[in-house]
């Protein structure tokens, strides 16, 4: 299993499973503790 996923030619885009914002975003809300479903503006 890669950490990362792999690249095009650049480095610019991931081409094998690519993240959304949302999800990484998720991702460390959920490292700090906290429910993204719970916070809003």
């Amino acid at each position: 299993m890669r950490l990362f996923p792999a690249t095009d030619d650049f480095g610019r885009r991931a081409v094998e499973n690519p993240t959304t914002i949302w999800e990484f975003h998720s991702t460390v809300l959920h490292i700090l503790g906290l429910d993204y479903e719970q916070l809003s503006y």
